[in-house]
């Protein structure tokens, strides 16, 4: 089994609904070894995108993770992502859908 890069870990005590304003007030630099999973919901543009954390860092990485996810929209369509998960990734790169660390934006967000 691969071992996996973690930026952040999920204390067992504290759900997603209180983990989720912490990660948005922390710099995007923090999640570097993650994967943001972006969907702008429109079924034209064909689903959810892979953007590695590491190449939004030289641009945008002093920024809140809420700032980044305020700057993200779909380059095919413009809208802006309606969806948007924060994954970890394996050591070898792979993603796996068991991998969804936080639902920070869209249905399963909270509030």
């Amino acid at each position: 089994m691969a071992s996996i890069q973690t930026g952040f870990a999920m204390p067992f005590n504290r759900s997603p609904h209180t983990e989720r304003p912490l990660v948005l007030a922390r710099p995007l630099s923090n999640y570097a070894g993650h994967i943001l999973l972006a969907d702008c919901g429109s079924r034209v543009c064909g689903g959810e995108r892979l953007i590695p954390v590491t190449s939004l860092v030289p641009r945008w990485g002093s920024l809140t993770m809420q700032q980044v996810l305020d700057r993200l929209w779909c380059p095919s369509c413009q809208q802006r992502a309606a969806h948007v998960q924060l994954r970890r990734t394996a050591v070898d790169g792979r993603i796996g859908r068991a991998d969804v660390c936080l639902i920070l934006r869209g249905h399963g967000a909270g509030r």
